[in-house]
């Protein structure tokens, strides 16, 4: 370990010193704000990044629901301009033979 004695710490530095420590304060001021202005940034970046998420996932899950509905209504036999469609009568029609006995899918 290297110990400096208080004689050899010269009480008034030179002026070039004084201007090297000055520039090197007001580099670190100057990094020190661009700093927090990044760090500001990036948190306001993850609370947009998150509201989008939320909303894209509200998003998916209306798009979901109307596919869902759509699918209903077909299965209930109304399509999405409310006319009738015979897909529960085609179903049954398949599955059933004309005595009404459940057809084998392997016939």
């Amino acid at each position: 370990m290297c110990f400096t004695s208080i004689k050899n710490i010269d009480p008034k530095p030179s002026k070039e010193v004084q201007d090297l420590q000055d520039e090197l304060s007001l580099s670190n001021n100057e990094w020190t704000q661009a700093f927090k202005d990044l760090n500001e940034k990036v948190v306001k970046a993850e609370e947009k990044s998150k509201k989008l998420e939320e909303s894209h996932s509200a998003d998916i899950k209306y798009i979901v629901s109307l596919l869902v509905n759509e699918m209903i209504e077909k299965v209930n036999g109304e399509n999405v301009d409310g006319e009738k469609n015979n897909a529960k009568q085609k179903y049954k029609s398949d599955s059933f033979d004309q005595h009404g006995s459940k057809k084998t899918r392997f016939e």
